[in-house]
């Protein structure tokens, strides 16, 4: 009874001012009966919110009018924008204003959830953000012959002919499931994957059964490094801004030699290849078996000799057991993170050095936080935008250890 007299003392509406945007693509207002949290806003919006309800403690609203738009609201440049799709979020906000907007969350996140102070540099970003994408995963709904995006924030799918962030391959590849529909039957997605040129496309079959197309993998040519990959593993999708990240790997790598590094969630070895170089020994652990021989396939593409790389299950206990030592760790999380077991393995070990990726903020402090309890320091971090007009960015932080706190 106590949360139904809370929900009923909120108002249908309110006339609120949006402050910030959040990781999730929400704009923020201070009100009165707490915070609110709305899509499609811009800092320094008045709008009306209609809808209001809460949820884990938190207003939620939809945007019923713009009062006075912000200086940096902009109009959509896609139809399937306005049709509600939610392959991206911040179309209407000015693109160098969603850049600064990023990095501001990135530097909040790690102060609220991660308890440390560190200011980020502006985030490296491709101006020109159209076509660059070089991976996408469409949903097919038989019920309404159609192929697409899920609406923002539900499992219904938005029809798409055509999106403007993917290379014309990717579109291309797009337009041939369509003509082709009929043959879709028993299949619920689509995982587009391409170099420019060369298309994979990998279907999952309604019961889980993934249906595959020739060629099985095709070639991407990043950073100086030859890299095969497929539709089913994870390869970094920005046709210009992938070499960026690896550029950053490097620089904090640095020059100095040293014996082991380790390169947890490694995929196909996209972020270890280019440093291996610079360790005695490399070895790089995936929970994903087809991204491990793919991996394997890159060291010797690209005549390493010494990698190794192994599948294993990173959220189970003892996963790295049979490491005793290591100098550096290169860490490339899902969005969830990294697992407390996964964490408890890495402390044990005290590597001098830990690399993290992430393209989830929030989770990434979280996991910080925990590391610098256990004696670790931030000594610098980067963002870049991998993922323009949503509300996703790539963070890489380097922490180093500076005590023992045993």
């Amino acid at each position: 009874m106590k949360d139904q007299k809370q929900n009923d003392s909120i108002p249908e509406k309110l006339t609120v001012d949006i402050e910030k945007l959040v990781y999730g693509g929400e704009g923020l207002a201070r009100t009165e009966f707490g915070v609110l949290l709305t899509p499609y806003t811009v800092p320094g919006d008045s709008i009306l919110v209609s809808s209001i309800h809460k949820r884990k403690g938190v207003l939620h609203g939809r945007l019923q009018e713009i009062l006075k738009p912000s200086e940096h609201r902009v109009s959509p440049f896609c139809d399937n924008f306005t049709k509600g799709c939610g392959g991206c979020q911040w179309q209407h906000i000015d693109y160098l204003e969603q850049v600064e907007i990023k990095r501001r969350i990135i530097e909040e996140s790690i102060e609220r959830i991660g308890k440390k102070t560190f200011k980020f540099p502006p985030l490296a970003f491709d101006p020109c953000f159209k076509g660059t994408r070089l991976r996408s995963l469409f949903h097919i709904c038989h019920k309404n012959s159609a192929i697409g995006f899920y609406r923002f924030n539900t499992n219904d799918i938005i029809p798409i002919e055509e999106c403007p962030l993917c290379v014309p391959s990717i579109n291309q590849a797009l337009s041939t499931l369509h003509e082709n529909f009929d043959m879709l039957k028993s299949v619920n997605s689509a995982s587009i994957i391409t170099n420019g040129n060369d298309v994979h496309l990998h279907l999952e079959g309604r019961k889980g059964t993934p249906l595959y197309f020739d060629p099985q993998y095709i070639e991407f040519f990043t950073g100086g490094f030859k890299y095969l990959a497929n539709g089913k593993v994870f390869l970094q999708g920005h046709s210009t801004l992938n070499g960026k990240l690896i550029e950053v790997i490097k620089d904090l790598i640095g020059e100095k030699r040293e014996n082991l590094l380790l390169d947890l969630f490694c995929g196909v070895g996209f972020l270890s290849i280019p440093v291996s170089s610079h360790f005695n020994h490399v070895v790089g652990i995936d929970n994903q078996q087809e991204s491990v021989q793919l991996a394997r396939e890159n060291a010797k593409l690209n005549g390493l000799t010494n990698m190794e790389f192994y599948r294993q299950d990173l959220g189970l206990k003892n996963c790295l057991s049979g490491i005793s030592s290591v100098d550096v760790v290169i860490i490339d999380p899902p969005r969830s993170g990294c697992s407390k077991i996964l964490i408890e393995e890495l402390v044990r070990l005290s590597p001098s050095k830990i690399i993290m990726v992430s393209c989830n903020p929030t989770t990434m402090a979280r996991d910080i936080r925990v590391f610098i309890n256990n004696g670790y320091e931030i000594v610098s971090g980067y963002g870049i935008d991998l993922f323009p007009q949503t509300f996703h960015v790539e963070t890489i932080v380097s922490l180093i250890k500076t005590c023992n706190t045993s």
